[in-house]
């Protein structure tokens, strides 16, 4: 909650700046339902990969072990930034339609969409919408399970062949 709290102040800090900054120059180019959706994707993108970090945190027993389980994770979420070029020159294009539903890319790249002229149709952000706050909730159920059975497990690391198992362990 309070590396959240620390990111929703520094996104406000960073947007008063922007918007006064925009003001002195006498321009009005956000509003604030882009500022409203920024907002949006960023706690539902901050849900999901805080969950996702939770259950690689659970999973370990040393930094090591948790280091070499995050590898994949943070090429991942790097992964978006690869894009961003080919997004900002065709925000309407069917390659960003198609990464823009990809939950990991969905917080990034949706935010470049929502900014771009013309935005994408509202079906399209309430759906994108729709399906981060989906894979935000099956990754905190993921990291539930991961930190009920890594928590009691000690000694070894898991595998990912181990993780998927304890993911669909009853109880």
């Amino acid at each position: 909650v309070g590396t959240c709290a620390v990111g929703l102040t520094l996104m406000l800090i960073w947007s008063l700046g922007g918007l006064a900054g925009l003001a002195i120059q006498g321009l009005q180019v956000v509003d604030a339902g882009q500022l409203g959706l920024c907002i949006g994707y960023y706690l539902l993108g901050f849900l999901l990969i805080a969950s996702l970090m939770v259950a690689a945190g659970s999973a370990c027993n040393t930094l090591k072990e948790a280091q070499n389980l995050l590898s994949p994770m943070m090429f991942l979420l790097t992964l978006p930034m690869f894009f961003w070029i080919a997004v900002g020159r065709d925000p309407s294009g069917t390659l960003a339609r198609t990464l823009s539903f990809i939950p990991v890319f969905t917080p990034f790249l949706m935010m470049m969409r929502v900014a771009s002229t013309p935005p994408p149709p509202p079906l399209e952000i309430a759906a994108s919408l729709a399906v981060l706050a989906v894979s935000a909730w099956l990754a905190m159920v993921f990291a539930a399970r991961v930190f009920r059975v890594g928590v009691l497990m000690y000694g070894k690391p898991p595998s990912f062949r181990e993780l998927f198992r304890w993911l669909r362990a009853k109880g």
